[in-house]
């Protein structure tokens, strides 16, 4: 039953990505250039969301339904994600008006 939902999951993943526009995404990763998030996958209680924008950051975490799991604004680069049950996640984080999404394993 869980590879079904992976394989679903994955599978809407690509859907949702393969029809972003071009000059969106080129933006987003524009704004957030340098964007690392690590460790992944997460073994401990925080992860570090770190990018070239030192500014503050909204958070939020979708579960594989697509429910929102996390929601924090950081001001520094450590999101604590120690309320989180092993799985694979999708973080959607915000700064200055612009979005980008990435995938988070937590272990």
């Amino acid at each position: 039953m869980r590879l079904f939902y992976l394989s679903l999951f994955t599978l809407c993943s690509f859907a949702v990505f393969g029809q972003e526009s071009d000059n969106v995404s080129i933006e987003a990763e524009q704004a957030f250039a340098g964007l690392k998030l690590y460790p992944n996958p997460a073994f401990g209680e925080t992860v570090q969301i770190v990018s070239n924008n030192q500014g503050p950051k909204e958070v939020t975490v979708y579960d594989v339904f697509g429910k929102i799991v996390l929601t924090e604004k950081i001001y520094r680069n450590s999101l604590n994600i120690s309320s989180l049950n092993s799985g694979i996640y999708m973080l959607q984080i915000r700064s200055n008006h612009k979005t980008v999404n990435r995938k988070l394993v937590v272990k």
